[in-house]
């Protein structure tokens, strides 16, 4: 098996990196490498591939802008609303909720940092989708674009 991740800046590559060691597939190794790499003028996008809270807690000190999809099963508590979306729609998505949160953590503990989360449904296959970013300055509509342009 061979995993290959590519960084761009928006047109051309940038960092192309081929692992083909276990070690190289750890979400929280190679990847987080690459991503701490990018610096504060980047957007890294990136799949549910890195679900760490740690790996999270580490990009918000650092100021590295990112968005992510949530897992389905994700636990979180919300600390405030971020944006009211509720109707809104994309080409493909409508808008359900735009939140700051706290992450679930082990059993009923919650983790100490705040993250957007914003919620959409799938308009052809009625799945739920959460996306996760530190981004706050852009709309919601525009976070889901950006994740669907990766």
């Amino acid at each position: 098996m061979i995993k290959c991740t590519i960084s761009t800046d928006g047109r051309f590559a940038k960092l192309l990196n081929l692992c083909t060691q276990a070690e190289g597939f750890s979400d929280h190794k190679s990847f987080r490498e690459m991503i701490l790499n990018h610096g504060q003028e980047s957007i890294c996008i990136f799949d549910r591939g890195l679900q760490k809270r740690a790996a999270f807690e580490e990009f918000l000190k650092k100021d590295i802008h990112f968005v992510t999809r949530g897992n389905d099963n994700i636990r979180y508590k919300i600390v405030r609303i971020h944006t009211k979306i509720a109707g809104i729609q994309t080409e493909t998505l409508e808008l359900i909720e735009d939140m700051v949160v706290q992450l679930g953590q082990d059993g009923s503990r919650f983790l100490s940092f705040e993250i957007r989360l914003i919620k959409a449904k799938n308009q052809e296959s009625g799945e739920i989708l959460t996306f996760l970013t530190n981004i706050y300055e852009m709309s919601a509509e525009e976070i889901c674009t950006l994740y669907k342009k990766r």
